[in-house]
């Protein structure tokens, strides 16, 4: 019996290690794989204060209307650009982010300093999906973006 409780300790630490480990890879994959130009592709509102607001709407990039997200990382740091262009006029923000596990954190400098949003992520090469809770309308907003074309990888 008492040769249990050591090989237990040891098979315990072991195991903390590997699932520390894991969660690591997931955040520098994430980092990696975040990189580059996304579409919007599909919004979704649900349990909205005003059931009217829900639903699904599609998104198609078109040289009058798009939605783009455009993330970089580089040695000054990681940061990203929000282009939108609405019946033909281009807006942009341009913020930085952080990337865990399964979050993604905007934040925009203001007048009184960075004003941060923190997403729920779902990331692999050439999807992302984001989603968090709106405020302002108690939606649960959900956009699915996809890789721009050329961009993918294997």
């Amino acid at each position: 019996m008492k040769d249990v409780h050591p090989k237990l300790i040891v098979l315990l630490i072991s195991l903390s290690f590997v699932l520390g480990c894991k969660k690591e890879d997931i955040k520098k994959e994430n980092q990696t794989n975040i990189v580059g130009t996304w579409l919007l592709n599909t919004t979704s509102k649900s349990n909205c204060d005003d059931p009217d607001l829900n639903g699904l709407q599609s998104h198609q990039c078109t040289d009058d209307n798009c939605t783009k997200y455009i993330f970089s990382s580089d040695s000054t740091g990681m940061t990203y650009i929000k282009e939108f262009i609405t019946d033909g006029i281009l807006m942009s923000e341009i913020g930085t982010y952080s990337v865990g596990e399964s979050k993604l954190t905007m934040c925009l400098e203001t007048e009184d300093g960075p004003e941060c949003t923190d997403f729920k992520l779902a990331l692999t090469v050439n999807t992302m999906d984001i989603s968090g809770k709106n405020q302002e309308t108690g939606c649960t907003e959900a956009l699915f973006f996809d890789k721009e074309a050329g961009e993918e990888t294997n």
